[in-house]
């Protein structure tokens, strides 16, 4: 059974690297996301205020000429996109004159359109000038295009100042990008996926497998097999390790060898010296004077 510490190099190694690309393909992504939706905003607001201000002067000229009638054709031409949730004209009480739809006619604008801000709507009226902000879950925008609805006659400065209300989605478009941007994701995903497992294919197969391998040969010298020998093929530091050590124990087993013989050859002079019979062994005389 293999212990935590054996299975670190060739597990856990892949792991925090893959877990390190993951997390950068993360914020990479997210922030890929968040620069589209900014393009993505800033271009449609862009076209949207051009747009707006091209309907708005040509809804000035035909309410001048009493030809309102036409107003209400622009504004469905602009409403044929399928972003545009409700686009109509108010005037300067907020009750709608045209819209997209005819049931809105001389309805206040609060009851067909809940976003509706009053005070944006009475600043746009005060200053004549275009307001287009994003909504606040930023998945629409909400514009307010002032239109000039009546001037008496000697008055340069009109009195009554209408506005063109227009409530644009973007979550379409959002949710096109968001969905490339997850298929991108997941294919780099993918890719790291197939990264981390030939990363643990390759550290088990010149790493882990060897110094397994050697760590088995070391075992069985420590338990007296002294003729094991490792057997790493190939280039490398292991490689040498594997030759140095193997040359190490031949060295250690003819030591072992000749450590053996003088033993045995100790053993048998202690052993036959000890044997040796009293009456055999040599005397010296003794010389008296």
């Amino acid at each position: 059974m293999r212990t935590y510490k054996s299975i670190r190099l060739s597990l856990w190694v892949p792991i925090l690297v893959f877990g390190a690309f993951s997390m950068l393909m993360f914020i990479f992504s997210v922030q890929q996301y968040e620069r589209f939706e900014r393009n993505i905003e800033e271009r449609t607001i862009t076209a949207l205020k051009e747009r707006l201000a091209r309907i708005s002067g040509r809804a000035e000229n035909l309410i001048k000429n009493n030809l309102e009638g036409l107003v209400a054709n622009d504004i469905a031409d602009f409403a044929v996109s399928a972003e545009v949730r409700s686009i109509m004209l108010i005037d300067e009480n907020g009750r709608v004159r045209q819209g997209s739809q005819i049931a809105w006619k001389n309805r206040p604008v609060q009851e067909i359109f809940p976003r509706f801000d009053r005070t944006r709507f009475l600043a746009a009226q005060k200053y004549r000038r275009p307001e287009i902000l994003l909504s606040a879950d930023r998945t629409g925008i909400i514009a307010y295009q002032p239109v000039e609805l009546f001037a008496p006659k000697g008055q340069i400065r009109p009195t009554h100042i209408g506005m063109i209300v227009a409530d644009y989605d973007l979550s379409r478009f959002k949710s096109e990008q968001r969905n490339i941007l997850v298929m991108q994701g997941i294919t780099l995903w993918s890719i790291g996926l197939v990264l981390m497992i030939s990363l643990w294919f390759f550290l088990y197969r010149w790493l882990t497998r060897p110094l397994s391998h050697l760590k088995d040969i070391v075992h069985r010298h420590r338990i007296g097999d002294y003729a094991a020998r490792a057997d790493i093929s190939g280039k490398g530091e292991l490689v040498e390790l594997s030759a140095s050590f193997n040359a190490l124990a031949d060295e250690v087993l003819r030591n072992s060898a000749s450590l053996q013989a003088i033993l045995n050859a100790a053993t048998e002079y202690a052993i036959i010296a000890r044997t040796w019979p009293a009456s055999s062994r040599c005397s010296i005389p003794v010389l008296s004077a």
